[in-house]
């Protein structure tokens, strides 16, 4: 299920956050610069309030957050598609 995924992706994107050490709202506007409100725009990706996440979302956290954004996509991916196939 996608939306599985994405709430997986997001969770491991909070994740690395906390180790870092960075709070949602330095993300929010370090990945989102451009956004009216950044921090409002963090906190609905977190809260699961926007629709979906965007490979131009997740490829800006990954760049605000320092991670690739292919590794970060395969971490999850790897660890759900057993549990994806499986349905």
């Amino acid at each position: 299920d996608v939306k599985e995924l994405e709430e997986a992706l997001v969770a491991k994107i909070e994740e690395i956050r906390e180790e870092k050490g960075i709070s949602s709202s330095a993300l929010g506007r370090m990945a989102f610069p451009e956004a009216g409100n950044s921090v409002v725009k963090m906190q609905n990706i977190r809260k699961g309030r926007k629709q979906s996440l965007t490979i131009g979302e997740l490829i800006k956290l990954a760049v605000a957050l320092d991670v690739d954004p292919v590794g970060l996509l395969s971490s999850v991916t790897f660890s759900k598609l057993p549990k994806i196939l499986s349905k």
